[in-house]
């Protein structure tokens, strides 16, 4: 006999229309295979991946996604996704108003609620700016799925301004999260080594501006040599420590070059460079640009107002 044919993808919708800047929250899942065809949106879109996995395609490459992976694609983002005939996924997706006011796509399958602009303060508009610079961008954090739970809970509460307020922020929090390099890199621990060097990225974090943080230091804190740590911090991260410790330090600097009126001194000592000549000098070397350009290009609005 043959077999049973598979169950249909499944595909429901959330309607939030006391937020209009959410265009829409959809989740959808099912068997391989599985395919859709290479496209891209006038809105953005943060998909996350909930059971399963799949192959995500997109202009920087292919990559094998599992339950806790999530894209965020910016307007105009071509992509297509494919799950092979042995395999299965969940995933979740919000489409939203990235950064600016534009009207609701017109998809006549889902129900969107007219859009009303509103502003968006200093902060918000800032962090929009620091992830338009790259059109995709992939992010590995187990919180995904729990975060995915609590914006679908929301249907089931009564509507109105604090469910809006809610929905808001577990939005920027997930954007927070794209834009923070500390979190981009971190994977999942599927072992013990994978788990040690979950420990020294969470180390590196928390102590950036309070410890040297040298080699030594990290591999006590994973309990291994060297040598060993070297080795596979850089099969997990995709460079040694000591340059993702350089690496955090710079996109710090970046930061509140951009976002603070601090000085090139307190800002290099924040992020331990020896000297201010020391920190200009790297942090032209990593970005092309000295710091006092960076913040002249980069700064924030409230920054260039003043």
């Amino acid at each position: 006999m043959p077999d049973d044919p598979k169950p249909p993808v499944h595909i429901r919708h959330y309607p939030f229309p006391e937020y209009p800047s959410i265009l829409c929250v959809l989740e959808s899942g099912g068997p391989g295979p599985q395919k859709s065809d290479k496209h891209s949106h006038p809105w953005a879109q943060i998909n996350v991946v909930l059971e399963g996995h799949a192959t995500w395609y997109t202009d920087e490459g292919a990559f094998m996604v599992g339950v806790g992976d999530a894209f965020l694609l910016l307007p105009g983002a071509p992509h297509h996704a494919e799950v092979d005939v042995h395999g299965f996924c969940r995933s979740g997706t919000l489409e939203f108003v990235f950064g600016g006011e534009q009207e609701p796509h017109s998809n006549p399958s889902i129900p969107a609620p007219g859009y009303a602009g509103r502003p968006r303060s200093q902060a918000i508009r800032w962090l929009f700016d620091t992830l338009s610079r790259k059109p995709v961008q992939r992010l590995t954090w187990d919180g995904f799925p729990d975060w995915w739970g609590r914006i679908t809970r929301e249907e089931q509460v009564v509507g109105g301004p604090y469910r809006a307020l809610r929905l808001e922020g577990a939005m920027l929090e997930a954007l927070s999260a794209f834009a923070d390099p500390a979190l981009r890199v971190t994977h999942r621990g599927q072992n013990e080594e994978v788990r040690r060097m979950e420990r020294v990225q969470e180390y590196i974090s928390e102590n950036l501006s309070t410890s040297p943080l040298t080699v030594n230091e990290l591999a006590r804190v994973a309990g291994m040599s060297r040598s060993r740590l070297t080795v596979r911090f850089t099969k997990e991260v995709g460079m040694p420590p000591h340059s993702y410790v350089n690496a955090l330090r710079i996109w710090t600097a970046q930061t509140a070059l951009a976002g603070s009126s601090s000085s090139f001194a307190e800002i290099a000592k924040n992020v331990r460079f020896s000297s201010p000549q020391h920190f200009s000098r790297a942090f032209k070397e990593a970005t092309g640009l000295t710091p006092s350009e960076y913040r002249r290009r980069w700064a924030a609005p409230w920054l260039r107002d003043s």
